[in-house]
């Protein structure tokens, strides 16, 4: 599954386009390495989402990778949380990545 959607998907990005600007900054980590729009992504990779100040991140760990969009209460079941900035991050607010999931 491409990195793009499955961040919108899983609710962290509020449409495809904002996940795939978040990857062309740079600002989404697949396995520590910065993720293009069409990156595939598998169970057990490891997410990175960067905030625009890099002040600010997320990391996660995909348990398994949903056959369609789900509601964010269901995509929560689908990674783990690794590590978390105190502040959320929020991809649709000038570029970031969401972190409410």
């Amino acid at each position: 599954m491409r990195i793009d959607q499955l961040l919108h998907w899983l609710c962290l990005a509020k449409s495809r386009s904002l996940a795939a600007r978040g990857c062309r900054q740079q600002r989404v980590l697949v396995n520590g390495e910065p993720a293009r729009p069409a990156r595939a992504v598998r169970a057990g990779d490891e997410l990175t989402l960067v905030s625009t100040s890099g002040r600010q991140r997320r990391r996660l760990r995909i348990r398994d990778l949903p056959a369609c969009a789900i509601s964010r209460k269901q995509a929560r079941e689908h990674y783990e949380v690794l590590e978390e900035s105190a502040q959320p991050i929020d991809l649709d607010r000038e570029g970031e990545i969401e972190a409410g999931g």
